[in-house]
């Protein structure tokens, strides 16, 4: 995580803050990955992955499921067979 911390400056794209927030997230640093996942998204919209990884995030550790729905809708209208996307969203 410190070699992301060192690498990431304002100009960085959503890559290293997506790899940054899957690596605090493994770790269990889950307001770090948010963090983390909010950046990526407010940087590339259309980020179907990092949506469902915060979606999840947002289910699982903070309940708040009305963010988590639109994350996965918007994910699921950017890739309707998003797999991950799917099988949250089915109750």
């Amino acid at each position: 995580v410190a070699l992301y911390d060192s690498i990431i400056d304002q100009k960085s794209g959503p890559t290293l803050y997506h790899q940054r927030g899957s690596t605090t997230h493994a770790f269990g640093n889950r307001d770090s990955a948010l963090s983390d996942y909010d950046q990526v998204i407010q940087l590339d919209p259309t980020n179907a992955r990092a949506l469902v990884e915060r979606g999840t995030l947002l289910i699982k550790y903070k309940g708040d499921y009305a963010r988590a729905i639109a994350d996965l809708d918007t994910a699921l209208r950017l890739h309707p067979a998003n797999v991950a996307a799917l099988t949250l969203w089915m109750p």
